[in-house]
C-alpha cells in the first residue's frame, strides 16, 4: 500500500485480515466484475479477488455484509484485459474470458449489439 504504516495499523484497529491474490485471482474476479457491467482496472479488482479467496476458506461466512472498494477506469490496462479476453496471456488461464465480438465503428453497430 501507498503507506504501509497506516494500513497495518487500520488493520490492527479493526481486526482485519490481509490475503494475498495471485494475478490469475485477480483477473479472473476483474472478468467478473466487468461481466457484471461495472468495470474496473486490473489492479483495483484485487479487492474483490480478496473477498472471493476470504469466502472460500470460510473466514467471510455468507449472512456478512462485505464491501470492495474498486477504482479506476475500466481501460487502464488494455493489453493485459485483451490479452486476457484472448487468451494470450502465458501466466494466466482466461477461465471467465467473453468472446471479443468485431463490429462497424458506427454508433448503430455498438447500439445492434447492447441490444442483443
Amino acid at each position: 500500500p501507498a503507506s504501509y504504516f497506516k494500513a497495518r495499523r487500520t488493520i490492527e484497529l479493526t481486526d482485519g485480515v490481509v490475503e494475498a491474490v495471485s494475478d490469475q485471482e485477480i483477473l479472473d474476479a476483474k472478468a467478473m466484475v466487468d461481466a457484471a457491467g461495472i468495470g474496473c482496472e486490473p489492479a483495483s479488482a484485487a479487492s474483490v479477488a480478496g473477498v472471493r479467496k476470504l469466502i472460500a476458506k470460510g473466514v467471510i461466512g455468507a449472512d456478512e455484509d462485505v464491501v470492495a472498494v474498486l477504482t479506476g477506469h475500466v481501460l487502464k490496462d488494455p493489453e493485459i484485459i485483451m490479452g486476457y479476453h484472448q487468451g494470450a496471456l502465458d501466466s494466466v488461464q482466461s477461465n471467465f474470458a467473453n468472446a471479443l465480438r468485431a463490429i462497424d465503428p458506427t454508433l448503430e453497430a455498438v447500439e445492434s449489439l447492447l441490444q442483443q
